[in-house]
């Protein structure tokens, strides 16, 4: 929950270590943890920790198959959606739209909001 704060206050120096040394008992709390981490890269240019991390929780995904059902196309779209976020020209007003109605269009995806805003206008 501390993690939690520190991303909505944008305190990313505070919620990274916290969100890198937690002890996960619950896969849903791991999996929040990972696109909180997703999007704290994303939002300090940091391409570099996010294409590693987008990695790593993919093959997590494919791991932990069982009991995710429905909840993991949900994290693989998130985790689709984060590549071309963070690959897109944002000076393309075309690629833009393309990836806003991408986005718009995508099920199931439960951080269609926070990915929209992450668009540039």
């Amino acid at each position: 929950n501390l993690a939690r704060y520190f991303f909505t206050v944008k305190n990313f120096d505070a919620a990274l270590p916290l969100l890198n040394k937690l002890t996960y008992g619950d896969i849903f709390l791991q999996l929040d943890a990972k696109v909180t981490l997703l999007k704290i890269y994303y939002l300090l240019d940091d391409y570099d920790a996010l294409d590693a991390n987008l990695r790593a929780f993919q093959q997590f995904l494919h791991r932990k198959k069982t009991g995710l059902a429905y909840h993991q196309q949900n994290y693989l779209n998130i985790i689709a959606c984060m590549k071309r976020l963070s690959t897109y020209n944002k000076l393309d007003k075309k690629e833009t739209a393309a990836l806003r109605e991408y986005i718009a269009d995508l099920q199931p995806l439960t951080e269609r909001e926070w990915l929209q805003a992450a668009v540039c206008v």
